[in-house]
C-alpha cells in the first residue's frame, strides 16, 4: 500500500510540476514513510515513464519503427537469390561468346600483318610466292622469310595455348599451292608469280591452323585443313590482303578428284591460278 500510494505521489508531482518535482520532493516522502529507497526509484521511473513530455513520442511507436526496419523475410530472400541465378545463367554464356570475339578480331589483326609481309615479300623478288620447301638439307620454309618483318607475338593466336615457331606447331598455316618448289629448281606443287593468278580476293594465302601440331604451318584443304578454333570457323587471309572469317566446313575439300571448279580455284590447285 505505501509503495502504491507513493508512486500516485510521485505521479502527481511530476504532472504537476514535472520531472525534477519528483526529485525536490523525494527526500521529504521517503522521511515521512519507510518506503526503501529500492521502492522510492522504482515509483519514480515509472512515473517518468509514464509521463509523456511535450513534444516526445511513445516508447511503443518507436519500438514499432525499429522493427521495420529489421532483415529480409526468408520468402524474400529466396527471391533474390532466383533472380541472380537467372541473370548469371544469362549473362555468363554471352560473356563467353564476347571473349572468344575478342580473341578472333586480334587473331585476324595478326594474319593482316602477315598478310601485309607476305605482300612486301613478293614485291622484293619480282612477285614470286614464297616456298613451303621443307624436305631438303637446307629447307625454306615460308614463314621464315616473313619473320624479320612483323613482330614474334604476331605469330601467336590467342585463342590456342603458347606454341613455337616452327613448321609443326605454328598456329597459322600456308597454301602449300601457291609456292612449294626447292631451291634446285623442283617444285612439289607450283612455282607461282602474283602475276599469274586472277580475283586474288577469292584465293586463300594464309588461314588458322587445325592446332594438331602435325605440320600446322602448311595447308592444302584436305589432310591439313583450316581450323576451326573460331566458333567452328578459322580466320583466312587471302591474296588481295584482306581478312575475313570462314567456317572450316566450308574450306574442307574430303578428295581432290572430286572437287568441284570454285574450290580448286580457291585452294589455286595446278592449272587453275589463272582460271
Amino acid at each position: 500500500m505505501a509503495a502504491a500510494s507513493y508512486r500516485g505521489g510521485v505521479r502527481h508531482l511530476v504532472r504537476r510540476h514535472g520531472c525534477g518535482a519528483a526529485g525536490h520532493y523525494g527526500t521529504t516522502l521517503m522521511t515521512v514513510t519507510d518506503v526503501s529507497q529500492k521502492e522510492w526509484r522504482r515509483a519514480a521511473a515509472g512515473a517518468v515513464c509514464s509521463s509523456p513530455q511535450p513534444g516526445s513520442r511513445p516508447v511503443a511507436g518507436r519500438r514499432r519503427r525499429r522493427r521495420s526496419r529489421f532483415g529480409f523475410t526468408l520468402i524474400e530472400l529466396l527471391v533474390v537469390i532466383a533472380i541472380i541465378a537467372l541473370l548469371v545463367s544469362i549473362l555468363v554464356p554471352s560473356l563467353s561468346r564476347a571473349k572468344d570475339l575478342a580473341k578472333g578480331v586480334v587473331c585476324a589483326s595478326a594474319l593482316r600483318q602477315l598478310s601485309f609481309a607476305l605482300t612486301m615479300y613478293t614485291e622484293e623478288n619480282d612477285g614470286i610466292l614464297p616456298s613451303y620447301d621443307l624436305f631438303t638439307s637446307s629447307p625454306r620454309l615460308w614463314y621464315q622469310f616473313l619473320q624479320l618483318q612483323v613482330d614474334d607475338d604476331v605469330w601467336q593466336c590467342p585463342s590456342e595455348q603458347p606454341r613455337e615457331i616452327n613448321w609443326n606447331e605454328l598456329c597459322y598455316g600456308y597454301n602449300a599451292y601457291l609456292g612449294y618448289y626447292t631451291a634446285d629448281g623442283s617444285i612439289l606443287t607450283q612455282k607461282l608469280n602474283m602475276s599469274d593468278i586472277t580475283g586474288l580476293a577469292d584465293r586463300l594465302a594464309l588461314a588458322d591452323s587445325n592446332g594438331d601440331t602435325v605440320y600446322d604451318s602448311y595447308l592444302d584443304g584436305n589432310w591439313a585443313p583450316v581450323g576451326d578454333r573460331h566458333q567452328e570457323g578459322g580466320n583466312v587471309a587471302w591474296l588481295d590482303g584482306h581478312v575475313s572469317w570462314r567456317l572450316a566446313d566450308d574450306l574442307f575439300v574430303p578428295s581432290w578428284p572430286a572437287a568441284d571448279e570454285e574450290m580448286k580455284r580457291l585452294w589455286c590447285r595446278p592449272g587453275y591460278a589463272a582460271k
